[in-house]
């Protein structure tokens, strides 16, 4: 069943720490829900026998039809379960399509955290994508499982005169959409990666989130968003400019926030992975060089209304005069 955001919080405070990961807490639905006006956060409970079934979405509609469509958010999602009992996620499942059939769901494209693993919680098709990198923060010495190019930069970033600062919101996004729009542009970046200005200010609405800004005297070299639950830490947005690259300023940043981490009690600091699934991709060789430790990121797909489906990507197909694997293929 549908539930509202306070029951979905309950939930997420009761759960084991370990699972506790930030992309899964219930206020970063609300938080990445503003990124698109047509985004509707949504929470699902399945609960039997002190058993819960959970998992937080977001639905659309589906351009021109009577239908609609569920995603992840931005960045990890899935569902979440207190057991790993076979017979409860089936019926656990089986009241999920229920009701997404009830509410006209046509299709789904989830994807799961590469920490937890929660694709086993997961009835629909389960594909393999890319590795992530993440930091163990539980080690005395958080340099020595750097590779030597990530600890090479880290001191030239220093002995440059580089400094993080861990600043408000309103210092912080007095500088970094500049940043990070100029960094979409040189990469000619999809439009689903440009933010409006009320999904930056939701995060205002975070309690544990932490904005850092990278300085040479005055001048702003880089920028990122970190997030945090008490077990893990995540790596969400950043960018820098010309000279931030130059001088290793993301080096630093991700450093610097590994000892924050750290001292607030994180085990983990999750990177994430590359742009793509290529073994050579430039991010993923970059955020390899601070850690040995990988998760594996998993993304799932589901058709819960077929003949309606098919249908439409016919329709498709003929109008665009080509095929497409991608599950939400209009979008």
């Amino acid at each position: 069943m549908q539930i509202p955001y306070e029951r979905a919080l309950q939930i997420f405070n009761d759960i084991e720490g370990k699972d506790k990961c930030p992309s899964l807490h219930p206020s970063y639905l609300l938080i990445d829900a503003k990124r698109e006006a047509s985004l509707e956060p949504i929470y699902f409970l399945y609960e039997e026998d002190g058993q819960i079934y959970y998992h937080a979405f977001h639905i659309a509609s589906v351009p021109n039809t009577p239908f609609y469509d569920i995603q992840s958010p931005y960045g990890y999602g899935g569902p979440l379960s207190s057991t790993s009992d076979d017979s409860f996620l089936k019926r656990a499942w089986n009241s999920y399509r229920s009701w997404c059939i009830s509410k006209k769901i046509l299709a789904e494209f989830i994807r799961f955290h590469p920490i937890l693993d929660n694709s086993i919680n997961y009835k629909g098709e389960v594909i393999n994508d890319r590795e992530t990198v993440w930091i163990n923060l539980q080690t005395e010495n958080l340099l020595t499982q750097y590779q030597t190019r990530a600890r090479r930069k880290i001191r030239k970033a220093e002995e440059n005169g580089l400094r993080i600062e861990w600043c408000s919101f309103e210092e912080f996004y007095s500088c970094f959409p500049m940043l990070y729009e100029e960094l979409l542009n040189e990469l000619d970046a999809e439009q689903f990666y440009h933010f409006p200005k009320k999904y930056y200010q939701e995060w205002k609405t975070f309690d544990k989130v932490h904005f850092a800004i990278c300085k040479r005297d005055t001048e702003v070299l880089a920028a990122a968003i970190f997030y945090r639950t008490e077990f893990m830490m995540e790596y969400h947005l950043s960018a820098s400019n010309r000279h931030g690259k130059e001088l290793a300023a993301t080096s630093l940043l991700l450093h610097r926030a590994a000892e924050l981490g750290k001292q607030l009690g994180c085990k983990q600091l999750h990177l994430g992975g590359g742009t793509d699934n290529t073994p050579d991709n430039t991010l993923f060789f970059f955020k390899s060089g601070f850690s040995k430790e990988r998760g594996l990121f998993k993304i799932g797909k589901y058709i819960h209304l077929p003949d309606a489906y098919e249908q439409l990507k016919q329709q498709w197909e003929k109008e665009n005069v080509t095929g497409t694997r991608r599950i939400l293929f209009y979008r």
